[in-house]
């Protein structure tokens, strides 16, 4: 017996470092072009002269807080160089919320920029941890720059010849972990044509100059397109007197990200700090094409169409 373990143990020391250690301390294999996935996101960033991102890819179109992102980047560059970069991920979602980061190089330290062949491309592969606490739902942004002695002296990146900030990639989603449960205090039930229900809204705060409430939106069908939340403050004539349009959660969750039965939570600030007569004021919402600026039509439960395609919301009182 004990020679047979012996036996064993002796030929797993054998398969793991080829099946297992080797492989991850091999460099990414030089490709051409021609062999690229089909399903990559081509780019046409350069950092500084030197380096070309072809293109990119996220296995995963939606993750979790905690999981992990993983993602392929593919490089090439049309001249030898003689510098070893290093390379900066970060991860941003919502507001911009720094949720991740990877300093390291190519290939994880495999691959020296130093060492690439000119009109090769390399498959350079990522998984970045994602921070439990991230604010969710939202879309995810990875920012690729490289630097040499410090991160704040980032090479030069551009695209088609015009120098941009920061490269920004579209990362995929970060979803709920739990489907938002919160009820309305005041129910709607209003349909708009997209395939969106406005399920009601909850009043946070009214002041003397400000209110600020949630609205809850519910995609009933998956939404194509990106439509913009308007909200009008209007007088007893119909003028708009104040407004709060914007996409919904201010862009980082665009209807077009909604998931099918999934509840949305809109919070939104109404300001109407100017000077106002006294009287009573009412708010109405709805859904426009930003491209085109039409409405999108809507209506009630009782399937009437409301008027000039906005719902009436709330009503706001101007004390003298």
């Amino acid at each position: 017996i004990a020679s047979l373990v012996a036996l064993v143990l002796f030929v797993v020391s054998l398969i793991v470092p080829i099946l297992y250690i080797a492989p991850r301390y091999r460099p990414p294999r030089p490709m051409r072009v021609t062999d690229l996935p089909d399903d990559i996101v081509a780019t046409t960033v350069i950092f500084d002269d030197e380096i070309e991102l072809v293109g990119y890819s996220v296995s995963d179109d939606a993750i979790l807080p905690g999981e992990t992102m993983q993602v392929s980047l593919y490089w090439t560059t049309h001249e030898e160089m003689h510098s070893d970069y290093n390379l900066a991920l970060n991860v941003h979602g919502r507001d911009m919320e720094h949720i991740a980061k990877l300093d390291t190089w190519p290939g994880g330290g495999l691959l020296p920029t130093g060492d690439w062949m000119p009109g090769a491309v390399y498959a350079d592969n990522y998984s970045i941890p994602i921070s439990k606490t991230a604010s969710t739902p939202t879309l995810l942004w990875l920012d690729v720059s490289f630097w040499i002695d410090s991160l704040d002296e980032r090479l030069l990146a551009s695209s088609n010849g015009s120098a941009i900030g920061s490269l920004m990639l579209d990362a995929g989603r970060l979803l709920p972990v739990a489907m938002v449960k919160e009820t309305p205090h005041i129910e709607n039930g209003s349909t708009f044509v997209p395939g969106i229900t406005l399920i009601g809204h909850t009043v946070l705060s009214q002041l003397e100059a400000e209110t600020r409430f949630i609205i809850f939106w519910r995609a009933e069908h998956p939404v194509s397109g990106d439509w913009t939340v308007f909200v009008h403050m209007l007088n007893a004539t119909g003028d708009i007197v104040a407004q709060a349009d914007g996409p919904p959660l201010k862009g980082d969750w665009p209807t077009s990200a909604w998931d099918l039965g999934q509840t949305v939570r809109d919070p939104r600030h109404l300001d109407y700090s100017s000077a106002l007569p006294p009287g009573d004021y009412s708010v109405v919402v709805g859904l426009y094409d930003p491209a085109s600026g039409l409405r999108a039509a809507s209506h009630g439960r009782d399937g009437s169409e409301h008027t000039d395609r906005a719902v009436q919301l709330l009503s706001v009182r101007v004390a003298e």
